[in-house]
């Protein structure tokens, strides 16, 4: 055999090793409890009425009230 061959053989030797290797080891399996702390409050997007409401393009707020629209608005909602 030549020096080639010999260097294959070594390169795949290593390498079935080192895969073996990989597949023995166990992993543990950590099982975590949910926590408390990380749970999302569905509450903390509930509209109550109470907010209100506009629309919005980015951060900045779209005013589209006329004068007609708001006193409409005053005699729905004294």
């Amino acid at each position: 055999m030549n020096a080639e061959s010999l260097t294959w053989v070594a390169i795949g030797l290593a390498s079935a090793a080192y895969i073996s290797h990989r597949h023995m080891q166990q992993k543990p399996k950590v099982i975590y409890a949910p926590s408390a702390q990380k749970e999302v409050d569905p509450t903390r997007w509930r509209h109550d009425g109470t907010q209100p409401i506009a629309q919005h393009d980015g951060n900045h707020r779209i005013d589209r009230d006329t004068y007609a629209e708001r006193e409409l608005q005053m005699m729905l909602y004294p």
